[in-house]
């Protein structure tokens, strides 16, 4: 008995450190934004950090719990810099019996007014809590969000953050451009990391929405609103969840956001291509200067 009693205390106790931690995380990530300390894919602090030279990265075909990394060249470093001040992380607002819960990533399109700053995310992230919206920009402040704008046949949607006297300086615009050299890097925020994570893949062409199959060969289930037959890009990235709505880049800016991956092969996913005449016509819907 006394053994078990041991025993369950050890537990309660990894338990207790475990929590600590990753709360240690989560405000430390506030404080620092997303130049913090790596964080795992349970939002734990890695024990072990990049060298330098190193990023964060998603394997395609590699199961990971976060924490792995790979020798990044000059421009990819560059490349990622520039990225991760252009994403956000959505998340569902803390209440009186939830703790803040990551749901999604986005990009910043720019800015609605002198005050408040457009991000664009998967309609299917923002829908999951419409009215209890969160996201995170590179300074590590939560702003709250609010939806302006949809176009669900593509699984879009533009979300409006008040940003105040700081939009100058955190609203920082990705560039779009459909253009595709035959690899794509993404960089968004899988399950519950604080961190900007750089997934790549090979672009293996587009398909129809409604011909993906997942690792068991099925359909995945429409979206409300979706056009199945819209074209979507086929790629051999790693995703995982809450990696929806991230951006896709090509070599010349965003070319569309992640929508779904398989999460059996980890080596399978599609993102929806955004053209920069669409985000003007999200941002002219919203009302955007």
């Amino acid at each position: 008995m006394t053994e078990l009693l041991e025993s369950a205390v050890n537990v309660s106790q990894e338990s207790s450190a475990a929590q600590n931690q990753a709360s240690a995380s989560l405000r430390f990530s506030d404080e620092t934004g997303f130049n913090g300390p790596v964080t795992s894919l349970y939002g734990t602090v890695c024990r072990a950090q990049p060298k330098d030279g190193e990023l964060p990265v998603l394997k395609s075909g590699v199961v990971s719990m976060g924490c792995d990394y790979q020798a990044a060249s000059p421009e990819t470093s560059k490349f990622y810099d520039s990225a991760r001040d252009e994403v956000a992380q959505f998340f569902m607002r803390p209440g009186e019996w939830l703790s803040r819960y990551p749901i999604g990533s986005g990009v910043i399109v720019g800015p609605k007014d002198d005050a408040n700053c457009l991000v664009l995310t998967d309609n299917h992230v923002s829908t999951e809590t419409e009215d209890d919206l969160q996201v995170r920009l590179a300074d590590g402040i939560y702003h709250d969000g609010t939806v302006v704008a949809t176009d669900p046949t593509h699984d879009l949607a533009l979300v409006s953050l008040f940003t105040g006297d700081n939009t100058a300086k955190v609203c920082r615009a990705a560039k779009f451009d459909e253009s595709s050299n035959g690899v794509d890097r993404a960089v968004g925020f899988p399950a519950h990391t604080t961190t900007p994570y750089l997934s790549e893949g090979k672009d293996l062409g587009t398909i129809k929405r409604s011909d993906y199959r997942d690792g068991d060969g099925d359909v995945l289930n429409p979206l409300y609103g979706e056009d199945t037959n819209r074209p979507v890009i086929l790629m051999d990235m790693h995703v995982e969840g809450a990696n929806s709505g991230s951006p896709v880049y090509g070599p010349n800016g965003v070319r569309g956001l992640v929508d779904a991956g398989d999460n059996s092969k980890l080596n399978s996913s599609f993102a929806t291509p955004v053209s920069p005449e669409m985000v003007d016509a999200l941002k002219r819907s919203a009302g955007a200067k």
